[in-house]
């Protein structure tokens, strides 16, 4: 059986956390980017389809900053979420 040392235990407990913690801050973050994503296109282009909604969703941090510029000067919601995979 292996045996872990308490202060070893701890170091690993305090790791872990952290590694949870920024990961719930990431997740936060893109939900944010979409949710702000989401708002602007609705506002802009009136009812988004259930597809793009998915394909803004499913966008990286990267992906959703540089939609969110292209809604600015995007005359089309597919000119704003073309580049979407």
């Amino acid at each position: 059986m292996l045996r872990v040392s308490d202060e070893s235990y701890e170091r690993l407990r305090r790791a872990l956390a952290r590694h949870h913690r920024a990961e719930a801050k990431k997740e936060g973050r893109v939900e944010a980017l979409v949710e702000v994503a989401l708002t602007l296109l609705s506002h802009r282009y009136g009812k988004i389809p259930e597809a793009i909604q998915a394909r803004v969703s499913g966008a990286s941090v990267p992906q959703l900053k540089e939609l969110l510029t292209r809604i600015l000067d995007a005359t089309t919601l597919h000119e704003a979420v073309g580049k979407l995979k």
